[in-house]
């Protein structure tokens, strides 16, 4: 009986959007040599800005949260917003090469997700699956 209960619950569960992103981690130095002083700003959610509060955010992690915003925003059936749209999405380190991602909107998460990184040379790559439920 449990497990027919399980069964139907993993069922209930549907993939809704899917995303991908690759970033070459030398263009986001590029990026931040031009842009430093204005990236955290326009880039971060703020439990982000938080997480990073006076700590130097390396190149390879600006890659990874860059890639991982861009891998969630292709899941949503949004307009571009803009770099300032990145304010909306948090991204949540779950490990080294997992994370969950959600849209914040007046203080409240929605659209949850879960995603993955991976990294190929000189690149990073995310990929992200938004389900139907909430994570």
């Amino acid at each position: 009986m449990g497990q027919n209960r399980q069964n139907s619950r993993f069922n209930m569960r549907k993939i809704i959007g899917v995303g991908i992103d690759l970033i070459s981690i030398d263009r986001i130095r590029g990026f931040l040599k031009k842009h430093r002083a204005r990236s955290r700003k326009e880039l971060l959610s703020p439990p982000e800005l938080s997480r990073f509060k006076n700590r130097r955010i390396s190149p390879p992690t600006w890659s990874r949260y860059f890639s991982a915003k861009e891998a969630y925003f292709k899941t949503l059936d949004l307009p571009w917003l803009g770099r300032e749209g990145f304010q909306h999405i948090d991204i949540q380190p779950v490990s080294d090469d997992s994370f969950q991602a959600c849209w914040l909107e007046k203080g409240r998460k929605k659209w949850a997700a879960e995603g993955c990184w991976g990294f190929a040379g000189n690149h990073v790559v995310a990929q992200v699956i938004r389900w139907n439920c909430e994570i």
